[in-house]
């Protein structure tokens, strides 16, 4: 990775890390999403009158892209807003941003023959695959695989498949709209942040629609202003850091070495939950963030 990829996901991490702990600390549902994709979406608005729209992305490889990517997302926030209603931050948010590490480096070279990690790479991605399994845990004797098969864990690995899903078609769908009359790399992913976010505004909004308890959420969350904000910050917030990640995409060879890199978010969101939610600072925990950074060091400077 380049130091401007670098760069780009140390800045998205942040983001994303500060959005899931506004969701975490307000109502996390479908209702907090909802209103999150739509002010994400208001972010960039402006694209497809200053461009236009890309005519090959909606072609049909284009539009199986775009559908494809709708899919995973939904997945990714069904799971997620679910996942926080019934664990704690300090296990969904570090094992759902774990699995994709494995998952993406397996993939990868199946979907890219040829592009296979180094074995430090490797190395690297397992390290940071442990440590976000272990940040979860309160003590090392409490590592077994019945803490992690519940009904949350459930919502967690479905997160973890959305996570998977988007980050692997979003690149290709990033590349063909970059390839668009008028548009480049950071246009497209301006432009695949409005659509996206403006797409799962209206999944979420149905799925609002059709369940009360989401209606009274909906209802709560922009009873204040206080209320509205949490989301509505969050959405600008990870709207801001998926755009960047698009960008880190195209000057990337290894999907996988983004992926693991992107776990820097998990030190940043362990950090918030200690200084703002007052979370306990567990051995296992700072075992986990040495292991993370650890790892990540071996993809960002070795790992080619």
């Amino acid at each position: 990775m380049g130091l401007d990829a670098i760069l780009l996901v140390l800045l998205s991490v942040s983001m994303h890390a500060t959005w899931n702990f506004l969701s975490k600390k307000s109502t996390s549902s479908a209702a907090f999403f909802c209103i999150s994709s739509f002010m994400a979406a208001l972010c960039w608005i402006w694209v497809i009158p200053v461009f236009g729209f890309p005519v090959e992305s909606l072609e049909t490889k284009g539009l199986a892209l775009w559908g494809i990517s709708f899919f995973f997302e939904t997945l990714y926030f069904v799971g997620l807003f679910n996942a926080y209603s019934k664990t704690d931050m300090s296990l969904a948010y570090p094992v759902a941003r774990a699995l994709p590490v494995l998952l993406i480096a397996g993939i990868t070279p199946m979907l890219y023959p040829g592009r296979y990690p180094s074995a430090i790479g490797v190395i690297g991605l397992l390290i940071v695959c442990c440590g976000c399994l272990l940040m979860p845990l309160k003590k090392f004797t409490d590592f077994s695989l019945k803490n992690y098969f519940n009904m949350a864990m459930w919502f967690i690995v479905l997160a973890a498949i959305g996570t998977t899903g988007y980050t692997i078609n979003d690149s290709e769908l990033a590349k063909i709209c970059a390839a668009g009359e008028g548009y480049d790399d950071t246009k497209a992913s301006f432009l695949l942040s409005f659509v996206i976010n403006f797409g799962l505004g209206c999944i979420m909004g149905v799925i609002v629609l059709c369940r009360k308890k989401e209606q009274e959420n909906f209802k709560l969350l922009t009873s204040s202003l206080k209320n509205f904000c949490y989301p509505a910050i969050a959405g600008i917030l990870s709207s801001l850091a998926y755009a960047l990640v698009l960008m880190a995409m195209q000057r990337v060879e290894h999907l996988s070495f983004l992926q693991a890199f992107r776990q820097m978010s998990l030190p940043i969101g362990l950090l918030l939950g200690i200084l703002i939610l007052k979370e306990p600072a567990h051995r296992p925990k700072l075992a986990g963030i040495t292991l993370i950074v650890t790892g990540l060091v071996l993809i960002a400077f070795f790992g080619k």
